[in-house]
């Protein structure tokens, strides 16, 4: 779930219009109630978690190492290291509560902001322990109207990293 969300913040600097995010995961939960009922649970669960965060805040409880896939076919499309940076600080910010533009949370999610105690580093060890930036660059041409294609192309294990993609459009 947090792979989703990471979606949001970054799609800002690669694409003109709002992550798919939203759109995906609504026909991902419609597929089958058995799943639908699983994230609401883990909401649920989420939920309380936050409320027992929100009286002490403090270091991070987690710190999830991040990876950026970059694709691109433009040199417009491969976006610069700072804006990853920028991203990633973003990113701290809004699961740290932080972020100066909490009064437009969504509505369905007020009840689950506040400081999530999730730290988000870029990557420094890649799978086969060799050392990274934590950016990976992929010149392609299925850098536009990617949709979900380019994630065969390159992710590392999910239940190591939280991979986010960043590609020149989501859809023609």
């Amino acid at each position: 779930m947090i792979a989703l969300l990471g979606c949001v913040t970054m799609s800002a600097y690669a694409q003109d219009y709002g992550c798919a995010t939203d759109e995906h995961l609504e026909q991902y939960l419609n597929r089958s109630p058995e799943m639908q009922a699983a994230f609401l649970e883990q909401r649920q669960e989420f939920s309380q978690y936050v409320a027992t965060k929100a009286a002490s805040r403090g270091e991070a409880d987690f710190i999830i190492p991040v990876v950026v896939h970059v694709f691109y076919s433009t040199c417009e499309g491969n976006i610069s290291m700072s804006q990853i940076e920028d991203g990633i600080r973003i990113l701290d910010e809004d699961f740290g509560r932080t972020n100066p533009d909490t009064n437009l949370t969504r509505a369905p999610y007020d009840e689950f902001a506040a400081d999530a105690g999730i730290e988000f580093r870029l990557a420094k060890i890649d799978p086969s322990g060799d050392p990274t930036t934590g950016v990976v660059r992929v010149e392609t041409s299925q850098a536009v109207n990617a949709q979900n294609n380019v994630k065969s192309i390159s992710n590392w294990p999910s239940d190591e990293y939280m991979n986010i993609w960043v590609v020149e459009s989501i859809y023609n």
